[in-house]
C-alpha cells in the first residue's frame, strides 16, 4: 500500500506546479507593496465633489486600479495551479477542496449569489429647520454598523463599492473621505451582501438599528433591494503575515 506521504520524484509536475504557485504568491505580494507603497501622495479634490472623495491624482489613481487587476488575475492564475495540483492524487484533490473552502472564506475568490443591496446616500440641501448638516452626510460609523448588522443577519460575503470585506479590512473617516482598506470612496455607497437576501433585507428593517435613524433624517439617504444574483470580487490586498506565526513554527530572532 502506498503511503500518502510518499515524497514524489524530482521529475514530478507536482513540484514544478507547486514552484510555480510559489512565485505567484511572491508575485502578489510585490504588487501590494508597491499599491501601498506612498498613500500620502493622495490628495484631497475639490469643492466639485464636496471634499468627499480624496482620490489623488488621476494617474496615480490608475496605477492603483491596475495594481489591483494584477493581483486578482495572478490569484486566478495561482488557484488554477492548485487545481492542477490537485489532479495530481486524490489527497492532493481533497487538500486543494480545503484550501478552496478556506480562501472563499477569507474572500479570496469571487463570489456569486443572491443578495441584499443597500445603497446609502448623503441628504439633499434642505432649510435651516432640517437635521444638523453633519447627521446629513454618511459616515464611517453608519457604512460599519450597516456591515455589522449583515454579518450578524447571516452574510456569507459583503462589499462597500466593490471593495471586499474581510476580517482585517478597515472603514474609517480621514478628514471627510471614508476609506475601506485604505481605498477613498464616494457616495452613494453601495453595500453587497450575499445570503438569504430577504433575511438580510429584513434584519435591515428592523427598528431601533443605523438604518432606522438615518430615515428620521431623510427617508432617502437609505435603499434597500434584494437581488437574486451578484458577483462581488475577491479582495485585492495583502493578506500576509509578518509577526504572527503558528504556535511551534516561530522564526528564530
Amino acid at each position: 500500500m502506498n503511503s500518502p506521504f510518499r515524497v514524489a520524484p524530482q521529475s514530478s509536475p507536482v513540484l514544478a506546479l507547486g514552484g510555480m504557485t510559489v512565485f505567484l504568491g511572491m508575485m502578489i505580494g510585490v504588487a501590494w507593496v508597491s499599491r501601498t507603497n506612498d498613500p500620502s501622495r493622495l490628495q484631497v479634490v475639490a469643492p466639485e465633489v464636496r471634499a468627499r472623495l480624496n482620490m489623488g491624482s488621476a494617474d496615480l489613481q490608475q496605477d492603483i486600479e491596475n495594481l489591483q487587476d494584477q493581483i486578482q488575475e495572478l490569484r486566478k492564475k495561482n488557484t488554477e495551479y492548485e487545481q492542477a495540483l490537485a489532479k495530481q492524487s486524490g489527497h492532493a484533490s481533497s487538500i486543494n477542496q480545503s484550501l478552496q473552502e478556506v480562501k472563499m472564506t477569507a474572500g479570496l475568490t469571487e463570489l456569486v449569489g443572491p443578495a441584499a443591496v443597500i445603497t446609502l446616500n448623503d441628504a439633499a440641501p434642505a432649510d435651516e429647520l432640517a437635521a444638523p448638516e453633519t447627521d446629513r452626510i454618511v459616515h464611517d460609523l453608519d457604512v460599519l454598523r450597516v456591515v455589522n448588522e449583515l454579518w450578524n443577519a447571516g452574510a456569507e460575503a459583503i462589499t462597500v463599492n466593490n471593495q471586499r470585506v474581510i476580517a482585517g479590512t478597515s472603514i474609517r473617516c480621514v478628514g471627510t473621505v471614508i476609506r475601506v482598506n485604505d481605498v477613498p470612496l464616494a457616495p452613494p455607497y453601495v453595500i453587497y451582501a450575499i445570503g438569504d437576501s430577504k433575511t438580510l433585507a429584513n434584519a435591515m428593517n428592523l427598528p431601533g438599528n443605523v438604518i432606522e435613524e438615518m430615515r428620521t433624517v431623510d427617508p432617502n439617504m437609505v435603499k434597500i433591494e434584494e437581488s437574486p444574483k451578484v458577483r462581488i470580487p475577491a479582495f485585492s490586498g495583502s493578506v500576509v503575515t509578518r509577526r504572527g506565526a503558528i504556535p511551534g513554527e516561530e522564526k528564530k530572532p
